[in-house]
């Protein structure tokens, strides 16, 4: 008979983390999202730098709207939310060959939250 594991759920990395996979889906470690106040925002608009090859997040609170270029943000329960940006990876020429992790950086655009990190500058977390 099946027994349904109810054991402690591993915490995949401590501190302040974002990572980009090799689809494409940008991930909040779960301390980040809750310092930088991301737990309720629904969509995002994406940037990108191309001098430096820095990624800009500008979190919204209003639903995706594909024709306005945003992005959904899937909220996760015991971890930081998710970003599906496979089409803007591609535009961009982005191309992980695995799960890479970055140092973010919290900035202000009026009250929203607007994260940057380099995909230039991978950390080892």
């Amino acid at each position: 008979m099946f027994e349904q594991y109810t054991g402690p759920i591993q915490k995949y990395s401590k501190g302040s983390i974002v990572s980009l996979d090799t689809k494409c889906a940008i991930a909040f470690s779960g301390s980040f999202a809750e310092e930088a106040g991301l737990k309720n925002y629904k969509s995002c608009l994406l940037y990108f730098d191309k001098e430096t090859g820095e990624v800009g997040i500008k979190f919204l609170e209003c639903d995706p709207e594909p024709k306005n270029h945003t992005f959904r943000v899937r909220q996760r329960k015991n971890t930081g939310p998710t970003i599906s940006a496979a089409a803007f990876c591609k535009y961009y020429g982005i191309k992980p060959d695995k799960v890479t992790r970055y140092k973010p950086r919290l900035e202000k655009d009026g009250s929203l939250p607007f994260v940057i990190f380099s995909t230039r500058e991978p950390c080892d977390a």
